[in-house]
């Protein structure tokens, strides 16, 4: 199953950026085997990395859609939500929920007032 997704992600490349298909196929495994070099194996692991992922790509929409707003000098996607105190507000977000998810949190648990050793 892994082989016919990468297969077509492939295809999906190749249709849009017209490139080489072996090209496109290592366009395609590339994020696969970066997650396996990166050693991520856990859930916990896999979210840290999505969070760097997110903010990374998220600042870089913002960016892109204020180039289109200055272009047309209008919003049409946002409205009153494509102000840039808005987009400020978002990206100062999204750098909290990354810093969120790669701090380590150590679980410790609290005294029971039922513990055995209390009797």
């Amino acid at each position: 199953m892994r082989v016919a997704n990468t297969l077509n992600m492939r295809d999906i490349i190749a249709e849009q950026t017209e490139r080489h298909l072996k090209l496109c196929w290592l366009l395609a495994t590339l994020p696969c085997l970066v997650l396996a070099l990166l050693g991520v194996q856990s859930f916990v692991g896999f979210t840290r990395l999505a969070g760097i992922i997110q903010v990374l790509t998220g600042i870089g929409i913002i960016i892109a859609y204020n180039r289109s707003r200055k272009r047309t000098a209008e919003s049409h996607i946002c409205g009153r939500f494509g102000s840039i105190a808005f987009q400020i507000v978002v990206i100062a977000g999204s750098l909290v929920a990354t810093i969120g998810s790669v701090l380590v949190v150590r679980y410790m648990p609290r005294p029971s007032i039922l513990n055995a050793d209390c009797f």
